[in-house]
């Protein structure tokens, strides 16, 4: 199970709006992320990048397949700068 598919799943309303925001172009140039896990922060921001850059996405939502959604989904790409605080 990919990374999108699993917080579609977990998270449907919040994906829907942004995949619809994508669709009208309304999608915004950044986003905070806001969790006391730091893992869903760093998996949240993996699934912004791919609905923000997927080139072959359908109807907004990315096709998890590509290159790009494969990088990003192992935190291999290069342009990706997460930033996240430290401490408290």
């Amino acid at each position: 199970m990919t990374l999108y598919s699993e917080y579609s799943k977990r998270y449907p309303e919040l994906i829907s709006c942004l995949v619809n925001a994508r669709n009208s172009g309304r999608f915004a140039h950044a986003f905070m992320i806001v969790s006391p896990f730091p893992g869903v922060r760093k998996d949240f921001a993996r699934i912004l990048m791919q609905i923000a850059g997927c080139r072959n996405s359908i109807n907004g939502k990315p096709d998890t397949n590509c290159r790009f959604c494969s990088q990003v989904e192992n935190n291999t790409y290069a342009d990706c700068h997460i930033l996240s605080p430290i401490g408290k």
